[in-house]
């Protein structure tokens, strides 16, 4: 970045300037992500997140910070047939679009910034992230925009790797800070109760975290995945 647009970057509200620092670091990230995120089992993971979702394939389902597209073209692969996956850098879509071609998948793939949804109210089913939690510079307000385009009685799901009985334990952070030109992530270090009372205090029921059996990367076989579930009120007459 030169002097010239660091200096104009600095004077824009600190969700758009941060939401520019983030892309373009994900942007370089796309190049090897897959390399080093790839999941052990498709099978497995296809199976849990069918558990998760649940049986309906119809089912209008957003992926958010869908990166590479693991998420959403997983559940596409398991016949869901309204997956959209939304992400800040059309650089990690590029591989998530590629993959869907190449498997011939429907996933509608949309820029957007998990704070921001480019959705009405009352859109989706289900919203579903994975390892977005830690890259939150605003989680409270995240998961209040996750519930707003949740249909009453829809269903939250977010995963993370954790240290069970702890919570998320990602440090130091300095080099990501810095490159995603970020100012804080709040969920970088946040304990299991941090997270549940988030999905509380946005309106959510029922908050409660699951761990996810069979569920690891090939270069890690740490079973330390886990999914945080809540649902939003259902409407009665």
């Amino acid at each position: 970045m030169t002097s010239t647009s660091a200096r104009t970057e600095s004077n824009l509200p600190r969700r758009e300037r941060e939401a520019r620092g983030m892309t373009d670091y994900w942007d370089v990230r796309s190049a090897d992500y897959d390399a080093t995120h790839e999941v052990a089992d498709r099978g497995t993971w296809r199976r849990v997140l069918g558990e998760l979702v649940g049986d309906d394939r119809e089912l209008r389902i957003l992926d958010v910070a869908t990166g590479t597209g693991l998420i959403a073209n997983l559940l596409a692969e398991q016949g869901y047939s309204h997956v959209t996956g939304v992400d800040l850098s059309e650089g990690m879509m590029s591989h998530a679009r590629r993959y869907a071609a190449e498997h011939g998948l429907t996933v509608d793939y949309r820029v957007g910034n998990a704070l921001e949804l480019p959705f009405p109210d009352a859109s989706f089913d289900v919203v579903i992230s994975s390892r977005l939690l830690w890259t939150l510079t605003e989680p409270d307000a995240a998961v209040r925009e996750w519930a707003r385009v949740l249909v009453p009685g829809g269903s939250l799901i977010a995963i993370n790797e954790l240290e069970p009985g702890e919570g998320i334990r990602l440090s130091p952070l300095d080099d990501y800070r810095a490159k995603a030109r970020v100012d804080e992530l709040p969920f970088a270090n946040a304990d299991i109760d941090d997270i549940l009372a988030a999905l509380t205090s946005a309106g959510l029921l029922g908050a409660r975290m699951q761990h996810l059996p069979g569920c690891h990367l090939v270069k890690r076989d740490r079973e330390n995945w886990f999914a945080f579930v809540a649902k939003k009120a259902a409407v009665h007459p």
